[in-house]
Order: C-alpha cells, then structure tokens, then sequence
C-alpha cells in the first residue's frame, strides 16, 4: 500500500501497514470510549490512563465476543448480496 507523507510516496509492506494499525488501533477505540463514557453523563471522571485500559478491554471484548463477530460477517455477506442484486 502506498501512503503519502510530507509529499513523499511511501510504500508499505502488508507487515509495516498490520503493525501500524496495531499503533493506531487502540489510540481510535480510547477516543471512542472518551465519548461515549461523555454522553453517558457518568459521575466518574476518567483521565487518560482509564481511558487507555478502558480501550485495551474493549479490544479485548470484541475480540472475544462472537455476536459481534457474527454481525461483521452478516453484514459482509449482506452488502455482497446487494451489491449483486444491484448488477454490480
């Protein structure tokens, strides 16, 4: 995969791109929890490390939680289907 950095192309294998998604993944599941723990109006303040741990389990639930799993291939198989319905 080619990425843009500083107006220069780079190349990434699909190793680099797996690891930089592993860098990143969780930075995204942190900002993710930080709103939806807002909107929850808890009483409980968080600050950056409970935010943190707060992601590492969320990535450990998913990745253990089979309806989820379910739903992401439902889905998958879902929009295939449309798509063929749709006459590609």
């Amino acid at each position: 995969m080619k990425i843009y950095r500083d107006g220069k192309e780079i190349e990434l294998t699909a190793e680099e791109l797996r690891m930089a998604y592993e860098e990143k993944h969780l930075e995204y599941f942190a900002a993710d929890v930080r709103g939806c723990a807002e909107s929850m109006e808890l009483e409980e303040k968080f600050d950056e490390s409970d935010y943190n741990e707060l992601a590492q389990r969320f990535d450990r639930a998913l990745g253990r939680n089979d309806s989820y799993w379910d739903s992401y291939w439902c889905t998958m198989e879902y929009v295939i289907e449309e798509y063929i319905k749709e006459g590609k």
